[in-house]
């Protein structure tokens, strides 16, 4: 099976409904925002040459099926931190297929692009980022459920 990511500049190219179900379901029901927030939020995340920016991987039925986010804010309790690879979500029958590194890897290019040189990123998830090049920092309090997660890093070359 063949993927593509893309980034995506305008929210008419993609299935936005699609994105705004995963994400609502994700972190909008437990931060306790509404599905209209959460749509808001995304519309307004598809940039080239700015931050945010939206990435999405497609199936060769041209169906969204994973996408993740760069953006200056992620953590409340830490914004002294970014800029962060947020909302990184890979749809559950498309797990295990590599999708994750497919996502970093275009992440990553579009972070150097931009001329940053770091990128952090929170998980409960151990081991996972590891195997990308991230640095485990250490654990933070993030104030969310899980509370206490993981905070990790990685020098963009």
């Amino acid at each position: 099976m063949k993927f593509r990511a893309e980034l995506i500049t305008d929210y008419k190219q993609i299935n936005l409904d699609r994105l705004c179900e995963w994400n609502y379901n994700w972190w909008g029901v437990e931060e306790e925002k509404s599905k209209e927030y959460v749509e808001h939020f995304l519309k307004y995340s598809f940039h080239k040459d700015k931050l945010p920016l939206t990435i999405v991987v497609f199936n060769e039925q041209n169906e969204e099926v994973a996408m993740c986010q760069i953006t200056m804010h992620d953590l409340d309790v830490r914004p002294d931190i970014y800029p962060y690879l947020a909302n990184l979500y890979v749809q559950e029958d498309y797990r295990g297929n590599g999708i994750v590194k497919l996502l970093i890897d275009r992440a990553l290019s579009e972070a150097k692009r931009l001329g940053l040189s770091e990128l952090f990123l929170y998980t409960k998830h151990v081991g996972l980022y590891e195997k990308y090049g991230w640095e485990f920092i250490g654990e933070i309090d993030t104030f969310l459920l899980p509370r206490i997660q993981r905070l990790y890093k990685i020098n963009i070359k």
